[in-house]
């Protein structure tokens, strides 16, 4: 993730000012927050796992340092626990997403509103609904290919599968597998964390509401 942000960070003019990696299972992350506030960049993007996630929050906090923005990519951020654990410490923090229950879509809603239910009150993320969606679309795949071969279901997936608009709530634009294997359709959306829960904020054709940028400072809260 670090040379995919390096490189991608050179394509669009925008200047690294820190590059920090460390251990997952660091009991302390305090001199890497003091680092990163003293590099005061704009933006700070993470890739963590739920545990150190939790901690980098918890210390920003204790350091009364929160940057304009905390973008994280998905991993940890996209953990219930991130939200559940820090509840309003979690606001202002972005992450990309599979798949956001806010969607305006009517499948979409109705499988919110039912995990939701079945969960006692827990929403559902993209992660969640993919492992269940995958599986819906390998049976499609059988279904249109009218055989279980590997080579006749490749087929369907080159030339396109047919996914009925009404039963898919992912809202993706189509499903075509190129001949690495990725469908070119897919693709992801970016949430903001605010009041408890995840608001999708990109791509604005489908965004709940505008993100809020940049954060306010944990003394102004």
């Amino acid at each position: 993730m670090a040379r995919l942000l390096r490189y991608q960070a050179a394509s669009y003019g925008f200047d690294v000012v820190e590059d920090i990696s460390y251990s997952a299972q660091a009991p302390n992350v305090i001199s890497e927050v003091l680092r990163l506030r003293q590099a005061d960049p704009d933006v700070i993007v993470m890739s963590s796992t739920i545990i150190d996630a939790l901690l980098f929050m918890q210390t920003f906090k204790e350091q009364n340092y929160f940057p304009r923005m905390v973008f994280g990519q998905r991993g940890g951020f996209m953990n219930s626990d991130f939200i559940n654990v820090l509840q309003e410490d979690a606001n202002y923090v972005f992450t990309t997403a599979r798949w956001n229950f806010d969607l305006d879509r009517e499948i979409s809603s109705a499988l919110a509103q039912e995990f939701r239910e079945a969960s006692g009150g827990i929403d559902l993320i993209g992660d969640v609904l993919a492992n269940a969606w995958n599986a819906y679309l390998v049976a499609l795949i059988i279904n249109q290919a009218g055989s279980t071969d590997p080579e006749a279901m490749r087929e369907v997936m080159r030339t396109g599968l047919n996914v009925n608009p009404e039963h898919d709530p992912t809202g993706l634009p189509g499903y075509l597998w190129d001949e690495t294997g990725q469908n070119i359709h897919t693709t992801s959306v970016v949430v903001q964390m605010m009041d408890g829960t995840l608001h999708t904020v990109f791509p604005t054709a489908v965004a709940a509401r505008d993100g809020v940028f940049p954060a306010t400072p944990w003394n102004q809260r």
